[in-house]
């Protein structure tokens, strides 16, 4: 790869909201291989199975079956990079717990609504870091 070619990332979206995850798909798309989630117990089946992901961008609230913060906890066990690769999205709503949880933790959570160059410049940074 030469220095100015940029890896291609393998980016997971988990969001409870379909449309969230299909506009991240369709924002990064172009420049990473994404795949979209709303279910943590997927997402810790896909992982178990040997899937890994560079840069898992995840909700803090938004899924049916265990919020950002909890299933960071259930990767952090057995998967620790997976988890330390967690980018946390939110809105600004979320229980007392789950900012608790994510006040303990050293990753990075971004506000909704972000650009979609903003986006893009995130995922791209942390791929250049090494941080996925």
């Amino acid at each position: 790869m030469r220095a100015n070619e940029r890896r291609r990332g393998h980016v997971l979206v988990v969001d409870g909201e379909r449309h969230v995850g299909r506009g991240l798909r369709e924002c990064l798309s172009r420049d990473h291989d994404v795949e979209v989630e709303n279910r943590a117990d997927e997402v810790v089946r896909r992982i178990d199975g040997g899937a890994h992901f560079d840069i898992i961008l995840c909700d803090v609230m938004m899924m049916p079956d265990c919020t950002g913060p909890e299933l960071w906890e259930k990767l952090a066990v057995g998967h620790p990079a997976q988890a330390a690769g967690m980018v946390f999205m939110t809105d600004g709503e979320m229980s007392e717990p789950a900012r608790e949880s994510l006040a303990k933790m050293s990753n990075l959570c971004i506000r909704r609504p972000f650009d979609v160059d903003g986006m893009r410049a995130l995922v791209r940074r942390r791929m250049a870091l090494g941080r996925a």
